[in-house]
């Protein structure tokens, strides 16, 4: 009924008299009412829909009447929205676009168009610069070398096993040297099991100032809170669903499933073969592979924090030994004294 704009004269069916039926009046009847409808549709503004078309008409050649909107501006107007926007620190997307067009009005590209920008382009360009920007001071970035024994991240991960059952992991990293304090799993996953594997690495490695973990429950309980305070180790947590501030660990929980994925390793763990693609048999294998892995990657791992050093030669002070013996090595060189000048001759 929306489509119908005008009625036809339809011939009504007339009876032998000559008298309209019942029926041809009540088609008299739906006419009007079709009429109605169609005049109060054009009333409010409705007008009749173009045919849906399948199949797209085919392009034409001629760029005069198409000019393609998606091809790439030339260099020199990115350059020059640039320029302006460096001129022009304080403008909107929509004044940096009209006084380009004000300024370049009447030039032509190398297609024969017009050159002019619109305010989305300009706000694309300007984004894109910044979000390079961004990404080369990121890229600059040097993180801060910490002093060894300084702050330690302790965290748990898990493995699977063949069963489909997983075990707890139980790693502390020195973030100064990136050395693996601690790797082992763990059965039982309490604040006991835990705080005795990180009291034997501190009797083996020492106490360090600082302790950071994240908001697990083993880790906030009061036995942790009052054996560190007793031992003058500060704990420290990370907020809530930020795992980057406790990152050290968090990479290095990465590491060591890349490598145990990509990389699996036969071994024999009291006779049972520890499985690939990261499925192990039992919790002795585990701890196997984990003791192995903790003493290549101390050992034997370069890290590019560390400028190509071995945790383990930055823990042994070995590094700052070789450093100091290069200086050692140099020939010493004197500088310059500056010779104080002579005061000006008094001008005649």
């Amino acid at each position: 009924m929306c489509s119908v704009y005008f009625l036809p004269s339809v011939p009504l069916p007339l009876d032998d008299k000559g008298v309209e039926s019942m029926g041809a009046w009540f088609c008299r009847l739906w006419v009007g009412i079709c009429a109605f409808i169609s005049w109060t549709l054009r009333r409010w503004g409705f007008r009749r829909r173009a045919p849906l078309r399948y199949f797209k008409p085919p392009r034409p050649v001629s760029s005069k009447l198409y000019p393609a909107h998606g091809r790439r501006k030339p260099e020199w107007v990115r350059l020059a929205v640039l320029a302006l926007s460096e001129q022009l620190p304080h403008a909107g997307y929509r004044t940096l676009a009209y006084c380009f067009n004000l300024r370049h009005a009447g030039q032509i590209d190398g297609h024969g168009q017009a050159v002019s920008v619109s305010k989305s382009f300009v706000s694309a360009l300007l984004r894109q610069q910044r979000y390079a920007a961004v990404r080369a001071s990121q890229r600059a970035y040097v993180a801060t070398r910490e002093p060894i024994q300084t702050t330690w991240g302790m965290d748990l991960t898990g493995l699977p096993l063949v069963d489909g059952s997983s075990v707890a992991v139980f790693g502390v990293i020195d973030h100064g040297s990136r050395a693996i304090l601690s790797l082992s799993p763990v059965v039982r996953r309490n604040s006991l099991v835990l705080l005795g594997k990180l009291l034997i690495a501190m009797g083996s490695y020492g106490l360090p100032r600082a302790v950071r973990t994240d908001n697990e429950a083993v880790f906030k309980s009061w036995m942790f809170a009052v054996i560190l305070k007793s031992l003058g180790v500060r704990q420290q947590f990370t907020k809530l669903a930020s795992p980057w501030q406790n990152g050290r660990i968090e990479r290095f929980w990465r590491t060591l499933k890349f490598e145990l994925q990509t990389k699996p390793r036969q071994s024999i763990a009291q006779g049972i073969a520890v499985q690939t693609r990261m499925k192990f048999a039992s919790v002795a294998a585990i701890g196997c592979l984990l003791e192995s892995f903790k003493d290549g990657y101390n050992g034997q791992r370069p890290h590019q924090s560390l400028k190509g050093a071995t945790p383990a030669a930055v823990w042994n002070g070995q590094v700052k030994k070789a450093r100091e013996k290069l200086c050692a090595a140099r020939p010493a060189t004197t500088r310059r004294q500056k010779q104080p000048r002579e005061p000006p001759a008094p001008k005649r």
